[in-house]
């Protein structure tokens, strides 16, 4: 069974901040764990493109808002990981991409309220574009549980 691992799930491994001398020893063990999957996120995609993706890790971004999208779009393309992913958590707004062909999944959610955040739905019709968008490009599709009516779909399923 493979196990997956989110990789500094409250931190961002690719910030301008973080040293590539410790992404590269993040990396490092992670190839030294193949039965397991790595899973990272950021908000700075365009540090993604230059580094060299460990066979069993997967590489995604956070689109929140349609100001998030070209810049996706365009690291993406040179993103060269194994699993190419979006979240789009929280969905704020209506989000429209020219092309998803470079991503194998989409994930989609609301805002989980927190006590500094109220809780905040998408507009099931936002939801509902972004999912036929996926489709058109082949995308795996997981709705969060923040969602009323949910996809739960992963990469390697049929």
């Amino acid at each position: 069974t493979q196990r997956h691992v989110f990789t500094c799930s409250m931190a961002d491994l690719f910030g301008a901040w973080v040293p590539q001398e410790w992404i590269n020893a993040v990396f490092a063990a992670e190839r030294g764990g193949p039965e397991w999957t790595f899973i990272h996120l950021t908000k700075n995609p365009h540090r993604m493109i230059e580094q060299d993706w460990p066979a069993n890790a997967w590489a995604g971004t956070t689109v929140d808002v349609q100001a998030r999208v070209a810049p996706a779009e365009e690291a993406f393309a040179d993103v060269d990981a194994p699993v190419r992913f979006l979240s789009c958590e929280p969905m704020l707004e209506a989000l429209e991409f020219a092309d998803l062909s470079m991503f194998d999944w989409v994930i989609i959610g609301g805002q989980s309220a927190t006590d500094n955040c109220p809780a905040f739905q998408p507009e099931r019709e936002w939801v509902d574009a972004l999912v036929r968008q996926a489709r058109q490009f082949g995308c795996k599709v997981y709705e969060k549980p923040n969602l009323d009516v949910r996809l739960r779909e992963y990469p390697g399923s049929e």
